[in-house]
């Protein structure tokens, strides 16, 4: 569990509360960010934190035209972080952060994910959802075909039609849509091309 040094402000992490990816060489570890918010909210609440001021604000998912963007969570008030030293890496996961702006520097390397596009994984029906939004389509008198799925079941690519009327006869528009998901299930790539 983090501790915090009220006084100076120095949140400490220790290498326990990292999860092991990697036994390397190097050594690779990771910490899901948000799981670390919630501690540091259970230290907040207690009745030695409860007088000073908050380590961080959390910004929750959101969701804007069907996308469900990541979580961002920025410490703020002067607080700074220290991992626990040693020859290991971490990779930041879980949410958008700042913590490389808060970072004491030591022997451990840390690695930040942040992606201004960073969203939560999508696959099946509401990888189509999003895509019928971005498109401003109702889905009615839309056809998808041409589906494609990686090994963990996301929809990789698909071509989309989009026709004059419920017969489905004369051809509106298509489209041909491609994404990639990284072993976590997030999306990484999206491209949608007019065809």
């Amino acid at each position: 569990m983090p501790t915090v040094d009220w006084g100076t402000k120095v949140i400490s992490i220790p290498k326990a509360d990292t999860s092991l990816v990697d036994i390397g060489p190097p050594e690779i570890r990771q910490l899901d960010v948000d799981v670390l918010r919630l501690a540091l909210k259970a230290l907040e609440d207690d009745e030695e934190g409860i007088p000073f001021p908050d380590t961080h604000q959390h910004n929750t998912e959101v969701v804007i035209s069907g996308i469900v963007y990541a979580r961002f969570i920025e410490f703020i008030n002067g607080y700074t972080i220290t991992f626990e030293p040693g020859a290991y890496g971490v990779d930041l996961t879980g949410a958008n952060n700042n913590i490389m702006d808060v970072l004491n520097l030591n022997s451990t390397q840390v690695r930040s994910n942040n992606s201004a596009g960073l969203v939560v994984a999508i696959s099946g029906e509401t990888f189509q959802t999003m895509t019928q939004d971005v498109l401003g389509l109702s889905g009615e008198n839309t056809v998808w075909s041409s589906l494609t799925h990686d090994a963990s079941s996301n929809l990789t690519s698909a071509r989309i039609t989009q026709y004059t009327d419920n017969t489905l006869i004369v051809i509106r528009k298509q489209w041909d849509v491609t994404a990639s998901f990284n072993a976590n299930r997030e999306l990484q790539t999206y491209s949608l091309v007019e065809v």
